[in-house]
């Protein structure tokens, strides 16, 4: 069920693609397992290739917030990222189609922590956010500086075409139909490997 879903997509190596279902294996993880989550580079050469439909289903499988691009500064992007955390519940927070060089210290900064304080606009009080969630970019040519870049795993695509948007002949003609129409089995195969990895010792 998983491949049926994952493996016609163009991946650069059985890396990246093992990369990405470990990406889906987070949402499910994130009580049991502990420790820190890296950020998801879904990354390709050129626009059409796939990236945001891997996001795509992703959400569709566990819920989440998609928007678009990132901050271009670094007060927006901490603000962002804190509104996020406490005003959405979706497990995946995904930051479509970013553009540039990604640089982010509040990015870093959530990546490595369970809780995020903030003041509260106009007041002294902090407002708390927990960091339950899996954090995704999606990128033509993905740049990744600082800090952040040994804070990322990558899963890459290219499905080496000039116009990637143009293929057809797929087995799964509309993958998000798809997902919908049998996201618990789905879900359940992706039990079924933390199910193997539990009784393997974890």
């Amino acid at each position: 069920m998983i491949m049926t879903v994952t493996g016609e997509f163009p991946w650069v190596s059985d890396d990246a693609h093992a990369t990405y279902i470990g990406m889906l294996l987070m949402p499910l993880l994130q009580l049991a397992a502990g420790g820190d989550r890296p950020l998801v580079v879904l990354n390709a050469h050129q626009p059409g290739s796939g990236k945001t439909l891997l996001a795509t289903v992703a959400r569709e499988l566990f819920d989440g917030t998609v928007r678009g691009g990132f901050p271009s500064s670094e007060e927006e992007a901490e603000k962002t990222i804190h509104t996020l955390l406490t005003a959405s519940t979706g497990s995946l927070i995904v930051f479509d189609n970013v553009t540039g060089t990604l640089r982010s210290s509040s990015l870093e900064a959530v990546l490595t922590t369970r809780v995020l304080d903030q003041r509260r606009l106009g007041s002294s009080s902090m407002a708390r956010g927990i960091n339950d969630r899996t954090w995704v970019v999606t990128a033509n040519n993905a740049s990744i500086a600082g800090d952040l870049a040994r804070r990322c795993v990558w899963a890459s695509i290219d499905p080496a075409v000039p116009a990637p948007e143009q293929r057809s002949g797929f087995t799964v003609p509309n993958l998000i139909e798809y997902v919908r129409l049998h996201r618990a089995e789905i879900v359940a195969s992706l039990l079924t490997l933390v199910r193997a990895w539990a009784a393997h010792g974890a």
